[in-house]
């Protein structure tokens, strides 16, 4: 088990992630470790509303495994599973942030003089 460990979801993708990309953990200074949700591509997420069950409860047992294996925190590589935040914060006990349109809360606490970066792609 790794300490001070970041929880990352993955969707099933096969691109590379690049440094910098929230799915690399190379794009950190601190351990992080990816769980793939095998069978989440971006046709079953990228959508309006939630994703369908089986790949809920898919996306809660990764996001407890990372729990189970250190993380102190879990993000995701995909802001439209946003729609899903609630749910999946509540079945673990560390901050579930899974997508950059939550950062506002994290402006908000550290004042106005931060800046904090969005960047969006779709391909």
């Amino acid at each position: 088990m790794r300490k001070n460990m970041l929880g990352i979801l993955s969707l099933d993708t096969t691109f590379q992630r690049i440094l910098g990309d929230v799915g690399n953990p190379d794009s950190y200074p601190f351990p992080a470790r990816v769980k793939v949700v095998r069978g989440a591509d971006a046709p079953k997420i990228v959508k309006d509303g939630l994703p369908d069950e089986v790949l809920l409860q898919n996306f809660e047992a990764a996001a407890r495994a990372l729990e189970q294996q250190g993380a102190k925190a879990i993000v995701s590589t995909c802001g439209f599973l946003i729609t899903a935040q609630h749910r999946i914060a509540a079945c673990v006990d560390v901050p579930v942030m899974l997508s950059a349109l939550l950062l506002s809360c994290c402006h908000a606490m550290y004042g106005h003089g931060t800046m904090i970066m969005i960047i969006n792609g779709m391909a």
